[in-house]
């Protein structure tokens, strides 16, 4: 009955692969595609990680109960007392379990693994490229890394273009207090303009005399 009951457990949580990890756009990406039992928690499926944790401890317990152990000059018997024709099967029941929990979680964790990266992948269009034989995981990683680069660059032009107009208006010496007060909360444009600072404040100062 108890072994049933653990398979089943195990087809549900196979058939609910994904289920359980909330997955959008800038998801992490999983990292371990098949792993059995510790590959739940790298992915951060705690939820399942315990779960199958606890079986695979349960059966482990069960074996440990229900094996035979040798004893002088009488039957060898399980710790928990009772006939060898009623403890074996418990015992050879617990031993399939024990074995079904670390497979059935190794299939679920490869199984999430692919539905939870292919569903990343499938939300942010990223193009796959069978000829590069590379992970999902690795490809994912890989745009995220391409998408920063291309942002930091956006940052720069924008910045760039930010430095050019402060630079002109503290040269021609428009430049408004509110202008000056966000350079001063800008650190990185306010190191560029070091100089045209320097030089709005001395004309500054000239004007006033």
């Amino acid at each position: 009955m108890l072994k049933k009951i653990i398979f089943l457990i195990i087809i549900l949580s196979l058939l609910n692969s994904c289920l359980l990890i909330k997955i959008d756009k800038d998801s992490a990406p999983l990292i371990d595609c098949g792993a059995p039992l510790i590959g739940h928690f790298r992915n951060g499926d705690i939820t399942k990680g315990i779960l199958y944790t606890v079986l695979f401890a349960t059966s482990l317990i069960g074996i440990i109960l229900f094996s035979p152990s040798q004893t002088q000059g009488y039957e060898s018997k399980s710790i928990i007392p009772i006939e060898r024709n009623i403890s074996d099967p418990i015992f050879y029941s617990f031993i399939g379990t024990t074995g079904s929990i670390f497979i059935g979680s190794s299939i679920d964790t490869a199984v999430t693994y692919q539905l939870a990266n292919k569903k990343i992948i499938e939300l942010n269009e990223i193009e796959l490229d069978a000829k590069l034989k590379k992970s999902k995981y690795q490809v994912i990683i890989e745009y995220r890394e391409e998408q920063e680069k291309i942002k930091e660059k956006q940052q720069h032009e924008v910045y760039k273009k930010e430095i050019e107009y402060y630079r002109e208006r503290l040269i021609d010496g428009t430049i408004t207090e509110d202008e000056l007060l966000f350079l001063k909360r800008v650190p990185e444009i306010m190191e560029s303009l070091e100089k045209e600072l320097g030089y709005y404040y001395i004309n500054k100062e000239l004007k006033k005399e």
